[in-house]
Parts: C-alpha cells; structure tokens; sequence
C-alpha cells in the first residue's frame, strides 16, 4: 500500500521496500531490579539516499542501559521506495525533505519497535519498549 505525506505542494508517495534488524544484543533473561533513576536510553536516526533506485534508507540504533550499562541494543534499516516525486526534487526544498524524513524515522521507530517486540519478549526488559516520538520532536534530531 503506497502512502502519501504532502508538505509544501509536494505530495510523496512510497512503498516500504525492507525492513530488518541489523545488529541486536540478548537482553536479560533474568529479572534486573530497575530503579527508574537508574534507567536511561539513547537512539540515534541516520540517513541515506539511493537517488538511482529512489530509495530513502533510516537506520535507527537504540541501546536500554541500567547504571550507564548497556542492557540491550538494537539497529534496524528501514528502507523506502519513493514513488514520485524523484528525491533528487524532493531535496531541493529542503524544509520539506526534512519533514518527510522526519516522518520516516517515526514510521521506522514503529517498525523498529515491533521488531525489537520479537527479541524482548518474555525477558526481564519486556515492557522496556523503543519509544515512541512525535514526527515534529524527531526534526530536530535529523539536523
């Protein structure tokens, strides 16, 4: 199913091409007693163009960490193909290409979620989930 996000005149139809865990460490099976000062996360969002296949890739790297230690860490690609427009027009308004980027990533954190879902279930971390992030709070950190 192809989707469409307009901004700025440009509508931007795509169709998810790939999705998949790069890397991913065990979490812990055993249970870990959590103090939520204790708990912190980072997560990182890059990106690439394949102007000749039209292809918007996200790569996402998440790490959960207890006491600065990483508990569990994931990186997943999230690949799209863009139908029309062409993304070397799309990257000339570049306002509008970082808001479609930055729904990218949060359709890409979703996916990474529930890949992440699959790893974590049934482990001391199972309600530790990726969060979730606002389209409008991810431009920022695509800068």
């Amino acid at each position: 199913m192809a989707s469409n996000i307009s901004n700025k005149k440009i509508p931007v139809n795509f169709i998810i091409s790939n999705i998949r865990i790069i890397d991913s460490t065990p979490p812990p099976v055993e249970f870990i007693d959590f103090a939520r000062e204790d708990l912190t996360y980072s997560i990182s969002f890059k990106f690439a163009t394949d102007i000749n296949l039209n292809l918007i890739g996200v790569t996402i790297d998440y790490s959960f960490m207890h006491k600065g230690e990483i508990i569990h860490a994931i990186s997943t690609l999230n690949e799209y193909k863009i139908i029309k427009p062409k993304i070397t027009e799309l990257e000339k308004n570049t306002e509008a290409f970082e808001k479609i980027l930055s729904h990218l990533a949060a359709l890409s954190l979703g996916h990474s979620r529930g890949l992440q879902s699959t790893i974590i279930d049934n482990t001391a971390i199972k309600s530790m989930y990726i969060p979730t992030i606002a389209p409008s709070r991810l431009k920022a950190l695509i800068k």
